[in-house]
C-alpha cells in the first residue's frame, strides 16, 4: 500500500510539472503573438503605402483619395513615408512629403524644413505646402529662412504665398523684404499678402515701383506704431506691479495694526 501511495504521489507530481510546462508555453506563445501580429500589420501598411506612392499622380482624383487613405492609416504610415523622402524619383519624394503632411504629425516638420536642400524644386514646393498645412505662426521665421531666398523663382513664389496665408504680424517683415524679389510674381504675392494682413489696398493705377514704395512707407509707420504700443503696454504693466506692491503693503500694515490692538486688549 505504501509503495502504491508513493507511486501515485510521484505520478501526480509529474502531471503537475507537465501541466505547468504546458501553461508556460501557452503564455509565452500568447505574449509573442501580438508582436508578430504588429509586424505583419506594419508590413501590410508599408506595402500599401509604397503602392500608393508609385501609382499616385498629382493631377488626377486618385491623388486626393490616396491622401485620405494615408491620413486614415495614421502613425503606422509615417515610417515607410519617411524612408521614401530620399527616393531617387523626385515625384515619389514630392508625394512622400504630401502624404506625410496628410498625417498631420508635428514630428514631421523637421523633415519638411530639411527639404530646402532637395535638388528638385517641385519637392521644395511640396514641402512648403506641407508646412502651410500646420497653420502654426511659430513656423513663419523658419519658413522664411529656409525658402524665401531659394534659387528657383517658383519656390520663392510659393514661400511668399505661404507667408501671406498666415495673416500674422510675424510674416510682415518677410513680405516687405519680398517686395525686392527679382521675380515679378513673388513681388505681386508679397503685396497681396500685405493687403490680407493690413486691410489696405494697393493702388494698382500707380507703377509697381511706387506701389512697393508705398507699402514700405506703410511698414515703417506700422512698425513705429507697434513699438509705441508695446512701450505703452510695458509702462502700464510696470504701474500695475507698483500698485500691486503698494496695495500689498497697505494690507500688511492693516494686519499688523489689528494684531497690535489685539495685544493691548
Amino acid at each position: 500500500m505504501l509503495m502504491t501511495s508513493d507511486r501515485e504521489r510521484r505520478c501526480r507530481k509529474a502531471a503537475s510539472v507537465t501541466c505547468l510546462a504546458v501553461l508556460l508555453c501557452a503564455f509565452t506563445h500568447a505574449a509573442e503573438n501580438p508582436a508578430k501580429r504588429n509586424d505583419g500589420k506594419n508590413a501590410e501598411v508599408r506595402k500599401e503605402v509604397l503602392a500608393l506612392l508609385k501609382r499616385s499622380t498629382r493631377d488626377n482624383k486618385s491623388f486626393a483619395e490616396a491622401k485620405k487613405r494615408i491620413a486614415a492609416l495614421g502613425a503606422p504610415a509615417e515610417k515607410p513615408l519617411i524612408s521614401r523622402l530620399a527616393a531617387k524619383d523626385p515625384k515619389e519624394r514630392a508625394n512622400a512629403v504630401t502624404f506625410l503632411a496628410a498625417i498631420a504629425s508635428k514630428k514631421s516638420i523637421p523633415y519638411f524644413l530639411a527639404k530646402k536642400r532637395d535638388k528638385s524644386h517641385e519637392v521644395r514646393i511640396a514641402a512648403l505646402e506641407a508646412l502651410q498645412s500646420f497653420k502654426d505662426p511659430e513656423l513663419i521665421d523658419k519658413i522664411a529662412e529656409a525658402y524665401l531666398a531659394d534659387e528657383h523663382p517658383s519656390v520663392r513664389d510659393m514661400a511668399v504665398i505661404v507667408l501671406g496665408s498666415f495673416k500674422h504680424e510675424k510674416a510682415v517683415p518677410h513680405l516687405v523684404k519680398a517686395l525686392d524679389d527679382t521675380d515679378e510674381y513673388a513681388r505681386e504675392c508679397a503685396r497681396k499678402g500685405l493687403e490680407s494682413f493690413s486691410g489696405v489696398k494697393t493702388d494698382e493705377k500707380k507703377p509697381e515701383a511706387e506701389q512697393n514704395k508705398a507699402w514700405k512707407a506703410w511698414f515703417a509707420e506700422w512698425k513705429k506704431s507697434k513699438e509705441e504700443t508695446e512701450k505703452n503696454e510695458k509702462g502700464k504693466d510696470a504701474i500695475r506691479k507698483t500698485e500691486s506692491k503698494s496695495t500689498s503693503g497697505n494690507v500688511n500694515e492693516e494686519h499688523r495694526e489689528t494684531l497690535r490692538k489685539g495685544r493691548k486688549r
